[in-house]
């Protein structure tokens, strides 16, 4: 699959890299950006619906409300993202763009933080992927409610 092909390429780069995916496999669009963002234009975007969009997170965490708010915009099919370690994936339906997920990411982080506290305490999460772990399980909650995929896998 071009995905995890260009996924393995990019997972370990200090530089976020997005690439847009055609339905057949074929490459639309692939930038670099620094190293938590890569900007694409309005134009761009407009252009991807349908497509699989993949990109590197260099600092580890998983999706963010900027990687929705690009995925509405662009009407992406699959949102993608790798780390050194893992392979997120959201498969979406139509979403809202805006503020709407900034805010429902943040509301859930904190209801997760609280909980997930008592499990770095008694040792079963590691101080430094806690982090990680909030916003991981932030997005599962989100899923379940909003009614669309998200998986973590290593890999």
């Amino acid at each position: 699959m071009t995905a995890v092909r260009i996924e393995n390429e990019i997972r370990y780069a200090e530089l976020e890299t997005g690439v847009f995916i055609a339905p057949d496999g074929g490459v639309l669009l692939r930038k670099q950006g620094v190293a938590d963002r890569v900007g694409f234009t309005v134009r761009e975007l407009r252009r991807m619906g349908g497509a699989i969009f993949t990109h590197n997170h260099p600092g580890g965490g998983s999706f963010s409300p900027h990687d929705l708010a690009r995925a509405g915009e662009s009407g992406v099919a699959e949102l993608r993202v790798v780390t050194p370690v893992f392979r997120h994936i959201m498969l979406l339906p139509p979403i809202e763009t805006g503020p709407f997920w900034q805010t429902m990411l943040e509301t859930e982080q904190n209801q997760i933080a609280v909980r997930l506290i008592d499990q770095v305490r008694i040792g079963v999460v590691h101080p430094k992927d806690y982090g990680l772990e909030v916003l991981h399980l932030a997005w599962v909650s989100i899923a379940a409610k909003m009614g669309f995929t998200y998986q973590r896998s290593k890999s």
